[in-house]
């Protein structure tokens, strides 16, 4: 993927490279690696894992499981339930990531937006459900599907299935 996109902005970065704006040569180049479920880095006492998680009708997606000397940090990925992997990996993990989407907007929206969410993604109550199975330290809330509804609104949802510490995440906040 990352070949064809190189190849299809060649003439820009030939600008950018070549031309007057004179960027350096090596920016836009991309080293990725395809991955599976198990261990994917491991260096220093930091390791991650690869999970698979359900997401919808998308056939590789996944969680990661990041353990530290001081903590182990679960994000859940982009995923819908059924994704028991989730709550195998975080079984009393330091923090959870989850993504998460707001259920009092969903009764405001198309049946076909509505069925989508629900194959696609993770509701407040089903967050709430996988953490108090889990029992992380910290639950983080983010790739936050909200419409409209207030952080505040948000934690109320997961609150009321899930009694530990919940944090609505934002993006360049650091959390402890």
């Amino acid at each position: 993927m990352t070949e064809h996109l190189i190849q299809a902005w060649k003439e820009d970065i030939r600008i950018r490279t070549t031309g007057a704006e004179r960027a350096n040569t090596i920016g836009y180049k991309v080293d990725a690696t395809d991955i599976r479920p198990g261990m994917i880095y491991s260096e220093d006492g930091v390791e991650v894992t690869a999970f698979a998680v359900h997401h919808g009708s998308v056939p590789q997606a996944f969680g990661y499981k990041i353990k530290t000397p001081e903590k182990v940090i679960v994000i859940s990925g982009d995923c819908a339930p059924p994704s028991p992997e989730v709550q195998k990996a975080c079984e009393n993990c330091d923090v959870l990531v989850h993504a998460v989407y707001a259920v009092r907007p969903l009764k405001q929206v198309s049946q076909e937006l509505a069925s989508y969410m629900r194959q696609f993604h993770t509701s407040s109550s089903e967050v709430a459900a996988v953490a108090s199975k889990s029992n992380p330290k910290t639950l983080i809330l983010y790739h936050l599907l909200t419409a409209g509804t207030t952080d505040d609104e948000l934690l109320a949802e997961v609150q009321s299935g899930y009694q530990g510490k919940v944090i609505v995440g934002r993006d360049l906040v650091a959390y402890e």
